[in-house]
């Protein structure tokens, strides 16, 4: 399968941070490699848009966490350190709350304009509108849809090509995942160091899974066809400047919600009641 990296000794912004006395280099990767089926089992279909994943890493040990609101904070094991969540508290306590009942988290736009969420995120909250314009972004880019883009100006002023022909048809999905944190000691807090945005391209049978939606054309797969000529172009371009991406406020906002979702899934995995919490926002 194609494989594309975009991910190593690279700085996120042009920012290092000093964490202990060792260098921190913020990764932001892409790897065409993530294996589609497998990433169908967990969703039910071959997923497509932006989706959140995984378990933030490099927290302590948690026996204790509560919320500060004046301070828009998490006290983290009785004032050991804090954790400041990059998003207003209502996102942060739609995030706790979808994860607490389901760890899928993500959207993906449909051909009405409308949109579908995955898990138990509310998709009436300002998170889900926040994810899916991300995804009206980045799938805009590689399939060039000029009504998503309007008002946007993407990295060089690329302009996507459109297919002249589909006989392939494709899913894009945009995972933000792998969340990393160090504690800076002098402030006592923990902050993200590195993430990475994961975008594929999967050919797929639209709406012939069990739940309505797309389902991996296997059959491409095997023989490395991901889609379109234009396509590939564009989702090429995209892989090539996802730190320039990145800079684009909404992929920023969407980046801050896959971080605190990251944080929530850790917290869930320590033993702390998520629904409990969000109560306190």
């Amino acid at each position: 399968m194609k494989r594309a990296r975009a991910c190593g000794p690279v700085l996120l912004f042009g920012i290092a941070a000093s964490l202990g006395g060792w260098p921190v280099l913020p990764c932001i990767g892409a790897d065409v490699s993530a294996d589609p089926l497998q990433t169908q089992a967990v969703y039910g279909s071959s997923p497509k848009g932006v989706t959140l994943e995984g378990v933030a890493a490099g927290f302590p040990s948690i026996r204790h966490v509560r919320f500060d609101g004046g301070g828009h904070r998490f006290h983290i094991n009785d004032g050991e350190a804090v954790y400041f969540p990059p998003i207003p508290r209502n996102e942060v306590a739609t995030l706790f709350n979808a994860i607490a009942r389901d760890r899928r988290l993500g959207v993906t736009l449909r051909p009405n304009k409308d949109f579908f969420t995955y898990g138990q995120l509310d998709k009436r909250s300002s998170a889900a509108q926040a994810l899916a314009t991300a995804d009206k972004i980045l799938g805009g880019t590689v399939f060039a849809t000029a009504d998503y883009l309007k008002g946007v100006r993407l990295p060089q002023d690329f302009k996507p090509a459109a297919a002249r022909r589909r006989v392939v048809w494709s899913a894009a999905r945009f995972n933000f995942a792998e969340y990393s944190f160090g504690l800076f000691p002098e402030a006592k807090a923990y902050r993200r160091v590195g993430f990475r945005l994961i975008p594929t391209l999967t050919p797929v049978i639209p709406n012939a899974a069990a739940d309505g939606g797309h389902k991996v054309d296997e059959a491409r797969l095997r023989q490395n066809i991901l889609g379109e000529p234009e396509d590939i172009a564009n989702f090429n371009f995209l892989l090539t400047h996802l730190e320039e991406f990145l800079r684009i406020p909404e992929l920023m906002h969407a980046a801050n919600l896959g971080e605190v979702a990251a944080f929530a899934r850790y917290l869930q995995q320590q033993g702390q009641d998520l629904v409990e919490l969000a109560r306190g926002m």
